[in-house]
């Protein structure tokens, strides 16, 4: 997850795709190539990782509920091939980012119901990480 610079300003960065497979995510990750981005793919502990964001998104473009949705977009058309890696995956998440910061005071992000069954026919789960605005 990219962060934005810093800012006094509670707002939505993005969300990465992560990714587990025990077999190569390779054909997977070479049909959506031009409409995601990959920020790592690599083997660990005998499995292979991957992370992705969509292409067009930067902080402050978008909000969660439309890039959860072009995501699912991606996703729901994946050829067979692709779809049974899918499959496969021990680790299938959405990781949606968000920079904190002392306005607004109260920050809200809506995810539809509808998008929501999307993602769980996906069978993959949701992960909210919010980022401080402090040094690291």
């Amino acid at each position: 997850m990219k962060t934005s610079k810093i800012s006094n300003k509670t707002e939505f960065l993005n969300i990465d795709l992560d990714l587990v497979c025990p077999e190569k995510l390779s054909p997977l990750l070479k049909e959506v190539s031009k409409q995601v981005f990959e920020l790592y793919h690599e083997k660990k502990k005998g499995k292979d990782t991957a992370s992705l964001e969509i292409n067009d998104i930067y902080p402050g473009s978008q909000d969660a509920e439309k890039t959860l949705r072009k995501f699912c977009d991606i996703l729901e058309k994946l050829t067979p091939t692709s779809k049974r890696i899918w499959n496969k995956c021990k680790r299938k998440c959405f990781n949606i980012g968000f920079e904190a910061g002392s306005k607004p005071y109260r920050f809200e992000e809506k995810l539809s119901v509808n998008t929501l069954k999307r993602v769980a026919k996906l069978n993959a789960n949701i992960e909210i990480t919010i980022y401080s605005i402090g040094k690291k």
